[in-house]
């Protein structure tokens, strides 16, 4: 199979950097040369696309109507027939007219489980308002229904509301600014965003739907006079989700189409994987319209031109161009996933020269990670298959795991029916505690566990799971279970030699549980200190590094010029940020901090009339911890909302997703407006915070070595 590259680098390479109507052109000499390419055994490739790549659309439909003439068959049929994944795809849609091609994808993204909100955002967001009628004429042509019913039917909430505003077409198309009405704008969009608690979602929907493209630009630079931020700003802190995500697309196309295009590609190629319905879709969509000023936006905004990104995924701006590794006799490479290590990427590159390579279990996940960073489409099938083979009680969770991060399906299926029939059919006591303590292991590691209240409760729930597991014939009442847990361990104090229980024989099990508490956020507070120092369970060389840690992050905050975070780094808000939450048991208002010392920065936050609110309280409040009094200070969140029926099934949620929100002293900050239609109570909030921007790590502030590793 002919690498999809090659085919993207014919479409995008063409001289002008847009394919244009190919010159001397002979319709029927171009639909034997495709015949001859399909007919008998194998596919020239090559041929379809010396073809195809190099004429423009009205071309190809003159060749497909030459091939019907000349040949008696649909060529859109024989291609479809011939070729198959990616390939195809890619083919069949530079054979498509560009509106039905839109409006296939925009069905697409709509048709069976799930909807594909990028899609329907990047074409009706991207779209000229006589795009988006002819779009509207040809879809009820196609399907027999509306666009709109299609899209009303799919979506909700503001985010349907937007789609349908822009699938109207009825954007004013004139440069006409009338100034007055300018300023109105942007002063009506700074009082339904920043300068009031909540967001007047509609008025941004009003203004950003309708105005012409001239005015909408002199409308942000007021609004930045006004405001003293951005308008994408404003609209990241204001809003979230797919409503956050469309209104952020029409900004980027009203002020340059090609560089929201540019950032539509790179991001579908960054990373592990490539997002293929993104990549194929913008390469076929804009070939003939501004593929060479995408080009150079995507070079001026990420260093390297889109013909290399694209040639070779992973490595050439490396070697190629102006780029320092191109002299270089040794590449170092930054890994982006702590699943690949050398051994893996040796035998991912060694799968470049061999169809088969030998995967074994224990190393399963490495070498999947590595596939994935390079995007080796056959080792990632190898290692799927191998996981398949190898599901265990040892395994099974660490595979569910990798198939969700990796997006293998078929591996978190297979994983499931493993342990459908094997809780049904095992009798065996250690099996299960193992499988107990590898499936804890992965709920407290979690980035996206419900904390309540803080990290404390998590130890504490973890010394009763674990007392439990060590007593399985205990069967008091969970009002007792603390006390009872309490009182066993503090009875083998005495036998544990000077050792905490965590390394004692009957600890040992547990450590790499407890190894996923964040300390740091437990030792913060004096009376989780005492507590954790007096149940001795968790061995004291942790606790010392975590105490040398905070102790320097404490200084850094308190005598160093540390305003907090200034940018998102997933990673490290994901494995070390806070993590804390409330239940609300009704509707009403409610005002929280969490105790502990956070690094000068008092938290206050509040729920009220579907707001939740967060301010900087700067001792206009009683505080029992320190406050950092400098002008404006920062912290990176995250927000999530969830309810759950009677039976524990996850019935409504929300997410800020992850932000940055810098305060001035004693200012409050609307981080979320909740929909009255999506408030079930109880309610359960829980927030990821990180005070102080993350410092690069070195082997001193690791923590020790897994014994079990």
């Amino acid at each position: 199979m002919l690498p999809l590259s090659h085919l993207f680098l014919c479409v995008q390479a063409t001289k002008g950097g847009t394919i244009k109507a190919a010159s001397g052109f002979n319709a029927t000499e171009d639909a034997q040369t495709l015949r001859k390419a399909m007919k008998g055994l194998g596919t020239d490739e090559d041929a379809i696309i010396s073809v195809l790549a190099y004429r423009n659309t009205a071309q190809r439909q003159e060749i497909r109507t030459a091939y019907k003439t000349t040949i008696g068959r649909d060529l859109i049929d024989d291609l479809k027939s011939e070729l198959t994944g990616k390939f195809e795809r890619v083919i069949v849609g530079m054979m498509t007219p560009t509106v039905l091609y839109d409006v296939e994808e925009l069905r697409r993204a709509m048709k069976g489980a799930g909807t594909d909100e990028g899609c329907l955002i990047e074409i009706l967001a991207s779209r000229t308002p006589e795009e988006i009628r002819r779009i509207n004429e040809t879809y009820q042509l196609q399907y027999g229904r509306s666009l709109e019913d299609d899209i009303r039917s799919d979506t909700s909430f503001m985010f349907q509301r937007v789609l349908v505003s822009l699938s109207a077409g009825g954007r004013d198309e004139s440069n006409f600014l009338d100034d007055d009405l300018m300023r109105q704008d942007a002063q009506d969009l700074y009082e339904a965003g920043e300068k009031k608690w909540g967001t007047d979602e509609v008025k941004f929907l009003t203004v950003l739907c309708s105005r012409n493209r001239n005015h909408l630009l002199h409308v942000f630079d007021e609004y930045k006079r006004i405001s003293q931020k951005d308008i994408e700003q404003s609209i990241k802190s204001e809003t979230s989700g797919s409503f956050e995500d469309a209104l952020l697309a029409i900004v980027k196309c009203m002020r340059n189409k090609s560089a929201y295009f540019a950032e539509r590609l790179y991001k579908s190629m960054k990373g592990l994987g490539t997002d293929d319905d993104t990549l194929i879709r913008v390469m076929v969509s804009r070939a003939e319209i501004d593929m060479l000023d995408i080009r150079a936006h995507f070079k001026r905004l990420y260093g390297k031109s889109l013909y290399s990104f694209i040639k070779s995924g992973y490595f050439s701006s490396m070697f190629s161009g102006s780029w320092k590794e191109s002299s270089m006799n040794i590449i170092e490479l930054e890994i982006p996933d702590q699943n690949i290590d050398v051994e893996a990427l040796q035998v991912a590159f060694g799968s470049l020269y061999r169809d088969d390579v030998l995967i074994k279990p224990s190393r399963v996940i490495a070498i999947l990670a590595a596939a994935c960073m390079l995007q080796l489409d056959g080792l990632i099938q190898q290692c799927g298959e191998t996981m398949k083979e190898t599901i265990n009680v040892k395994t099974v969770c660490g595979y569910y795991t990798s198939a969700g991060t990796y997006g293998l399906d078929s591996v978190k299926k297979k994983c499931l029916e493993w342990l459908l029939n094997n809780l049904m059919t095992h009798q065996n006591v250690e099996l299960f505690k193992e499988l107990s303590i590898n499936v804890m292991k992965l709920l407290i590691g979690s980035s996206n566990l419900f904390v309540m209240q803080v990290e404390m409760d998590v130890y504490t729930a973890l010394k009763k799971w674990m007392f439990l597991q060590l007593v399985p014939s205990w069967n008091g009442s969970l009002k007792q279970l603390l006390t009872e847990t309490d009182v066993w361990f503090s009875k083998r104090k005495k036998d544990f030699e000077g050792m905490t229980f965590l390394e004692t024989e009957q600890g040992k099990p547990f450590v790499s549980v407890f190894r996923h508490l964040r300390l740091q956020y437990i030792i913060s507070d004096l009376a989780s200190a005492r507590i954790i120092e007096q149940d001795s369970l968790i061995p004291s060389g942790w606790l010392s590094s975590v105490y040398k840690q905070q102790w320097l992050a404490m200084l850094r905050a308190e005598q160093d010029s540390e305003v907090g975070p200034q940018e998102i780094n997933k990673e490290e808000l994901e494995g070390n940020s806070m993590r804390c939450g409330r239940k609300l048991a009704k509707d009403g208002e409610y005002c929280w901090r969490w105790t502990g010392f956070n690094f000068g920065f008092d938290l206050l936050v509040t729920y009220t009339n579907r707001f939740i609110i967060f301010k900087r309280n700067t001792l206009n409040q009683p505080c029992s911890g320190s406050v950092s009094l400098q002008p404006r200070r920062s912290v990176a969140f995250r927000l999530r909302l969830a309810s759950f029926d009677s039976s524990g099934k996850l019935i409504c949620s929300r997410t800020t997703g992850y932000q940055i929100l810098t305060l001035e002293k004693d200012q409050e900050q609307v981080v979320m407006n909740l929909d009255s239609r999506l408030l079930i109570f109880p309610l359960y909030i829980c927030c990821n915070f990180l005070y102080i921007s993350p410092e690069k790590r070195t082997e001193s502030n690791h923590h020790p070595e897994n014994p079990e590793n």
